[in-house]
Parts: structure tokens; sequence; C-alpha cells
């Protein structure tokens, strides 16, 4: 018999880039963020690596890729499972809402 519990079921587990795998490597490769950029092929102004290891947003398939090249490690190694089910689009609208609200 099965029974009813008032609490919701676990999250399934997805996998998603992991940012603090990226900051590890590349502080272990001794890389700014700009010569990260730049040892992917995108202009080294570009806040894409910024972005993606303080979680405002993360990299397409390709880009993680050429990400793992330019850090010298497997694209599975800049991967993780989670059930966080924030996405980096909902974290960049918290922070404009807390921006807007003086917070």
């Amino acid at each position: 018999m099965a029974t009813h519990t008032d609490t919701e079921p676990e999250p399934e587990p997805v996998l998603s880039f992991d940012r603090g795998a990226m900051k590890r490597l590349r502080r272990g490769r001794e890389l700014t963020h700009a010569e990260l950029a730049a040892c992917m092929g995108l202009r080294p102004t570009s806040d894409l690596t910024t972005d993606w290891e303080a979680g405002w947003s993360a990299p397409q398939l390709r880009n993680i890729g050429r990400l793992a090249r330019a850090l010298e490690c497997d694209p599975v190694d800049l991967l993780t499972w989670s059930t966080d089910e924030v996405t980096p689009r909902e974290r960049r609208e918290a922070a404009a809402e807390r921006d807007a609200a003086g917070g």
C-alpha cells in the first residue's frame, strides 16, 4: 500500500556546467579571464568567461569544448550533476531586481 507524504519529490539531477571546476582549472593554469578568452579565440575584453565563472550565465555546448581545450582538460571535467533548479537567467533577473530595489 502506497503512503502519501506532504513532501515534494526530490528534483532529478541534471548535467550542468561546473563553474567551480572552471575556476580551479583556470587558476591552476595561472590564466586571467582575458588570457583564457584569448586562448578560446574570443576577444580578450569579452566578459563571457567572467560571467560563466560567476554563475551569471553558462557556456553553450560548443563553448565547453573550446573552454576545455584552453584549460587543457576533458570537457567532462567542466560538468557536474546538479539538482539546482535556479537557471543563470533567473539568477541574473534576481540580481537585477535586487539592484533596482537598492539592495
